[in-house]
């Protein structure tokens, strides 16, 4: 572990002495809701795989916006699609983490697979493995985790972490949910991850270098379901010869109390939603969140056009020399419609 002076850690942390190499032969990502149990498979990873540099996450600063998403790239992401300004975090944060000297690279991470990690590994070398954790907990108690933490009572925190259901790219419709507020916005949140997972599962398989692993928090706490998922991973071991991590006491406090558990439950109980079902048909049905060219074809009943007034005719002017006012010219990357895509 190494601390520095204004607080920040960081996990960057191997079993064994790190070999020399050029980079990482292996990266392991996860696609994850948060609040479920990262922390507890970073530490797996590290305990069992020699060799491997492992983190958690990067957060605050200088991190944010260059080896974690910041605001502005899990927006755009949300909002248009893999367009160049996401892409060009994506090659900085690629870049980072191939400076890595062990052979194999982890970041458990959730916020990167929310601003387009999938549709980014393109910019990995092609040599590479890449295995994405696709980790899911009891959805309940996800949902009641990020209630109790208040994740979605302010916007600013919802886009620096989550996701919001008032975004326009996203596979589960948001609106049933958005009448029950921070209940209702958390589900959907959590729905909308789950749905995700299934997604990306589909949006990988024509891609060899990577591999996806649905994993339960709940099956890899034990030595049985660790050895299966390192073993997957290309890790193998004898569950009596893995290390688990030892396993903080679960918090007996709740911020909120048991008529709020309550309303949470009966929520939970009337949104129900196939997730796997959603995100299987959103890929069947040839829409990418990469590339949501479908938001942008709206039938012309649904635009709303001002009502355009006559002018009184003026003089015409003599016109000024010609500006560049092209992109190129502003300093900015691409055309108006250059959308970067990962296959």
């Amino acid at each position: 572990m190494q601390k520095f002076g204004n607080g920040l850690e960081l996990q960057a942390v191997s079993k064994s002495e790190l070999p020399h190499m050029d980079a990482p032969s292996q990266f392991i990502y996860s696609i994850t809701t948060g609040r479920s149990g990262t922390a507890f498979l970073t530490r797996l990873l590290h305990l069992n795989i020699a060799g491997a540099e492992v983190h958690h996450e990067f957060s605050g600063f200088p991190h944010f916006g260059r080896r974690t998403p910041d605001a502005s790239q899990l927006t755009t992401f949300n909002h248009i699609g893999n367009v160049p300004e996401v892409r060009s975090f994506w090659r900085k944060k690629f870049t980072e983490d191939q400076k890595s000297r062990a052979r194999v690279y982890a970041e458990m991470a959730h916020i990167h697979a929310k601003a387009g990690l999938i549709e980014n590994l393109d910019l990995l070398p092609s040599s590479v493995r890449i295995d994405l954790v696709r980790l899911t907990r009891n959805t309940f108690e996800t949902y009641w985790s990020h209630l109790n933490r208040f994740d979605f009572i302010q916007a600013h925190f919802t886009w620096l972490f989550t996701l919001d259901a008032h975004y326009p790219n996203v596979i589960v419709n948001p609106a049933p949910y958005l009448e029950h507020r921070m209940f209702g916005q958390a589900l959907w949140y959590v729905h909308e991850m789950e749905a995700r997972g299934a997604y990306y599962e589909r949006l990988v398989v024509t891609d060899q270098r990577i591999r996806m692993h649905s994993v339960r928090f709940e099956d890899v706490v034990n030595p049985f379901g660790a050895a299966t998922l390192l073993r997957s991973l290309g890790h193998g071991c004898d569950p009596a010869e893995v290390e688990l991590p030892k396993r903080l006491s679960p918090t007996k406090q709740s911020s909120l109390g048991d008529a709020e558990r309550r309303l949470a439950e009966d929520l939970f109980a009337e949104l129900t939603c196939d997730t796997d079902a959603a995100g299987r048909n959103y890929h069947n049905e040839g829409l990418r969140l990469g590339a949501p060219v479908h938001l942008f074809f709206q039938e012309a009943g649904h635009l709303q056009h001002e009502p355009l007034h006559s002018v009184a005719a003026k003089p015409k002017k003599q016109k000024a020399p010609a500006r560049a006012t092209g992109l190129s010219a502003r300093g900015l990357p691409g055309g108006a419609g250059d959308v970067g895509l990962s296959g």
